[in-house]
């Protein structure tokens, strides 16, 4: 399967036909990195690729690394 399209999906583009789209038209993307080494990397990568959002992933959002490394992504990509 490639792909599933139900009735109701139908009725939501008909309602709101640019629900969730950019301004090309295609679907927004985000992408999701944790508080990891590597998550400035993932997060150019991702940039590069045209993701429209960055999300930290993490259980404890209080915690110190993740502050960090939202301040570290925040300052060295642009979204």
């Amino acid at each position: 399967m490639v792909g599933l399209i139900t009735y109701r999906d139908i009725i939501k583009v008909r309602v709101q036909p640019n629900s969730n789209k950019d301004s090309y038209g295609r679907l927004r993307v985000a992408a999701a990195v944790g508080v990891t080494l590597d998550a400035l990397d993932q997060s150019r990568c991702s940039c590069k690729a045209g993701v429209d959002a960055i999300v930290v992933d993490t259980a404890h959002g209080h915690t110190e690394g993740v502050v960090n490394t939202l301040k570290v992504i925040k300052k060295n990509t642009q979204i």
